[in-house]
């Protein structure tokens, strides 16, 4: 998961502003579902068409932009780099149909992991995110 900062980097280098609001919004769950316990299941919540809806709401393009960076660096793990080129931002946007599939794959058949299940008190809480 990149932190914050990487994310608001990406943004200040595309859109021109750091976006931290958006960022924030979409990694606020990581704060409830920390990553060291939980891996990546704070990602169910809002790493998908339903929080790019609301972040656009939010922010406008500037907002949706800044959420199509977030998302495809979450899933990209790694700089938007290939050599020593910058992706272009049709580059990562083009990236987001395969990475909202990978995200919303979560939203029909996941099974939470065994630690996940514990730390709910083995009672099978999890999130459905929607399209």
């Amino acid at each position: 998961m990149a932190k914050l900062e990487k994310h608001a980097a990406d943004s200040k280098l595309y859109i021109g502003d750091e976006m931290w609001e958006v960022h924030k919004y979409l990694d606020k769950y990581a704060q409830v579902f920390p990553v060291s316990h939980f891996n990546d299941y704070h990602r169910t919540f809002l790493h998908n068409t339903y929080g790019l809806a609301i972040v656009s709401h939010l922010g406008g393009i500037k907002g949706r932009m800044a959420g199509t960076l977030h998302l495809v660096r979450d899933w990209w793990e790694g700089p938007f780099v290939r050599g020593k080129k910058n992706w272009s931002y049709e580059e990562i946007e083009n990236k987001l149909p395969k990475v909202l599939v990978w995200f919303n794959k979560l939203h029909s058949h996941y099974q939470p992991l065994p630690f996940i299940l514990k730390a709910w008190g083995d009672t099978g809480l999890v999130a459905v995110s929607q399209e």
